[in-house]
């Protein structure tokens, strides 16, 4: 048994925190507050926005706020869909669609554990297409809701 009574510090060496998966470690003092703490900050942390915006990115993102939109996966779904100006999506969203932003003219799209998983271009229309970079690699569609 590991004492704890006078303990200065603590540090998980071998088992580093993750978003995803943090085993026990015997002995560790508050490791339940500290896995709410991460699950805390995966509600409010965008992994997609690791860069620095341009300007015309900045007033593209704020103006996502709040937008709603139909997505259309072509030839497999649709559903409604809600961005939310802190980089997350707050409706319609699943484990492969958590974190958006805009980079360079084009809205990317990544999962709960940051990987991109869509790139799609802004149309004439409001909407933005293009396409899943992994898993089917399908169409996608965000049309613009009324």
């Amino acid at each position: 048994m590991v004492s704890t009574a006078n303990r200065v510090f603590q540090h998980r060496n071998g088992r580093k925190w993750c978003m995803y998966q943090n085993p026990q470690v015997p002995g560790f003092q508050f490791e339940a507050d500290c896995i709410r703490f991460i699950d805390d900050l995966k509600c409010s942390w965008s992994p997609a926005a690791q860069t620095l915006t341009t300007d015309a990115d900045r007033a593209a993102i704020a103006a996502m706020d709040g937008r709603r939109f139909e997505y259309h996966g072509v030839g497999y779904d649709h559903r409604p869909m809600v961005f939310r100006g802190d980089g997350t999506i707050s409706a319609g969203g699943a484990g492969c669609e958590r974190y958006w932003t805009i980079r360079g003219g084009r809205l990317m799209i990544a999962g709960d554990d940051g990987r991109l998983t869509m790139d799609l271009t802004a149309t004439a229309d409001g909407g933005w297409e293009g396409r899943w970079v992994v898993h089917e690699k399908m169409g996608i569609r965000l049309e613009l809701a009324a």
